[in-house]
C-alpha cells in the first residue's frame, strides 16, 4: 500500500483540485493500493471552523477515495500544546503525524494547493515496486484554470519551473524536499 501525506495550514488548500486530479491518478492505476492522510493545522481551530473544515474535505473526496484528516501530534513549536509565545512553522511535525499513521510502506508527500500531474501516482507506485525514492518536481503557477482535476490554463508563477526538471534522472539526498517526493517507510524509520 501506498500512504501519501497532504499537510495544510492553509484556509484555502485546493482541496477539490487535489481531490479530483487524485481520482484521475487513481482511476489511471487502479491495481495500486492507496491512502490518502490529510494532516489540517487548522483542525487545532475552535468546534465551528473543525465542523466546516471537515466537511470541506469530505464535499471534495465525495466518496471517491479513502482518507483521513487528522490534526498535527503535540508539538513544543505549534499549537494547543506549545511551548513557545506564539506558532512557528513545523510542517515537519505535520509529515511526522502522517508517517507515524501511515498504513502503506511507500510514503508520498505533497503539498496543499496541488493539482496532481495525471502520471504522477503511477511514478511513484514504480517508485514503490521497486523500493526507491522519487524526488518529483513541480510547476508553480500564479493562476490556473482546472478542469476534471487537470490544469487546462495558467499563468506559470515567475519562478515555477522546479530547477530538478522534468527528464527522468538520478537524484541525491539534497533533493528530497517536499512538494512531490517518495520514499520506503522503512527508510524513514530507519533514520528516525
Amino acid at each position: 500500500m501506498i500512504s501519501a501525506i497532504l499537510c495544510t495550514a492553509r484556509e484555502r488548500p485546493g482541496f477539490r483540485e487535489m481531490a479530483d486530479s487524485l481520482v484521475y491518478n487513481l482511476n489511471q492505476c487502479p491495481e495500486i493500493s492507496f491512502e490518502l492522510i490529510v494532516v489540517d493545522k487548522l483542525l487545532w481551530s475552535d468546534e465551528n471552523a473543525v465542523s466546516f473544515r471537515r466537511k470541506e474535505l469530505a464535499e471534495a473526496v465525495n466518496g471517491r477515495f479513502s482518507y483521513r484528516h487528522v490534526a498535527p501530534k503535540p508539538c513544543a513549536w505549534q499549537g494547543p500544546n506549545r511551548k513557545t509565545k506564539q506558532d512557528y512553522y513545523a510542517l515537519n511535525n505535520a509529515r511526522n503525524t502522517g508517517t507515524a499513521l501511515a498504513r502503506g510502506q511507500h510514503i508520498i508527500l505533497f503539498d496543499d494547493c496541488s493539482v496532481l500531474a495525471p502520471n504522477w501516482l503511477m511514478w511513484h507506485g514504480r517508485a514503490a515496486d521497486k523500493h526507491i525514492a522519487v524526488c518529483g518536481s513541480f510547476r508553480s503557477f500564479t493562476t490556473a484554470k482546472v478542469e476534471n482535476g487537470m490544469i487546462v490554463d495558467g499563468v506559470l508563477h515567475p519562478s515555477g519551473v522546479d530547477h530538478r526538471g522534468t527528464e527522468l534522472k538520478a537524484g541525491h539526498g539534497g533533493w528530497m524536499y517536499g512538494l512531490n517526493i517518495s520514499f520506503p517507510l522503512a527508510w524513514a524509520l530507519k533514520i528516525n
